[in-house]
């Protein structure tokens, strides 16, 4: 059992069984060392959704908080299904997310913090990401901020996922050995450099 997987069943998390796409829709497509996750919305293993209509008004911030964090489970899995070991990702780049929102409602960071703490338990440091970045008093241009009120079948949420896959950089060698090689190298190489 790998590090990351046993980690889960610590936290009592039991990842759920495919759930089929459409023909041509793929849950997961790599591009060099990134893997970009398709956007998930908070089902059941038979793809039912289990929080529908908006945050600050049929939803709760914590309805919505969980929903956040199943949405999470969901993207582990597609992620644990294409690459066969959750321990291959070396760090959540970044996530992307579409709160299903009442007008009036205006605490969506705190919507996403059921994904980000997820993240943190499971893979710590690892699980750390970069935020959207939008300025406070235009939230509509940050997707994790949106205002979104038209998600589809209307979802809570929906919610994309950025991340490195460690085994894709150098064959079966882990990113941080990789990592480690080529920051051994440049201080021999500045080493030698200073002899000069």
């Amino acid at each position: 059992m790998s590090i990351t997987e046993a980690k889960l069943r610590e936290l009592g998390i039991e990842l759920p069984s495919k759930i089929a796409k459409g023909s041509g829709l793929v849950p997961v497509v790599q591009y060099h060392d990134l893997l970009f996750v398709s956007g998930h919305g908070p089902s059941d293993n038979e793809g039912n959704l289990l929080y529908q209509g908006r945050v600050g008004a049929e939803v709760s911030l914590d309805q919505a908080y969980q929903a956040a964090r199943l949405v999470g489970i969901q993207l582990l899995r597609s992620i644990r299904d294409y690459l066969g070991d959750l321990d291959h990702v070396s760090r959540v780049v970044k996530a992307l997310g579409f709160v299903n929102s009442a007008p009036d409602f205006h605490e969506q960071p705190k919507v996403m913090h059921g994904f980000s703490d997820l993240m943190i338990e499971v893979f710590g440091a690892r699980g750390q990401r970069v935020p959207p970045s939008a300025p406070p008093t235009s939230p509509t241009t940050s997707p994790s901020r949106s205002n979104s009120s038209s998600r589809s079948a209307n979802s809570t949420l929906d919610l994309q996922m950025l991340a490195e896959n460690c085994m894709s950089l150098n064959g079966n060698i882990a990113c941080w050995r990789a990592r480690s090689w080529r920051s051994a190298a440049f201080r021999k190489a500045t080493q030698k450099a200073a002899q000069l």
